[in-house]
């Protein structure tokens, strides 16, 4: 048990303490005009990075057609500000899913 708990910490600290250092450094000295040059070349590194990261998960989590009209459902709605409506379409989603799969599962055994 010891062993995760050290394991855990040695993996999530490191990010952690420089995640809160780089938002310390931005709240206080963000509005230099120095650091705006700056952030003004990291930022497109950071939306590449998050860019490449949702793709990776895009490709997996797409399983079919009908995840993938959910997923561009629900990526248009939060753009529209609808994020309560996303969550909604997602659960109803899975839960038709799982009944649909249930269905055909069970036609298989009765055959």
């Amino acid at each position: 048990m010891a062993g995760l708990i050290v394991a855990g910490a040695c993996f999530i600290l490191p990010a952690m303490i420089i995640t809160g250092v780089l938002a310390w450094a931005y709240v206080r000295y963000g509005s230099l005009p120095e650091v705006f040059w700056l952030l003004y070349g990291v930022k497109p590194v950071i939306i590449a990075i998050v860019v490449q990261a949702l793709w990776g998960f895009a490709l997996k989590a797409v399983k079919g057609p009908i995840t993938g009209a959910v997923g561009v459902a629900v990526v248009a709605l939060s753009f529209l500000g609808w994020d309560e409506y996303c969550s909604c379409l997602l659960g109803a989603s899975q839960r038709c899913w799982r009944r649909v799969r249930g269905r055909k599962g069970l036609r298989r055994r009765l055959r």
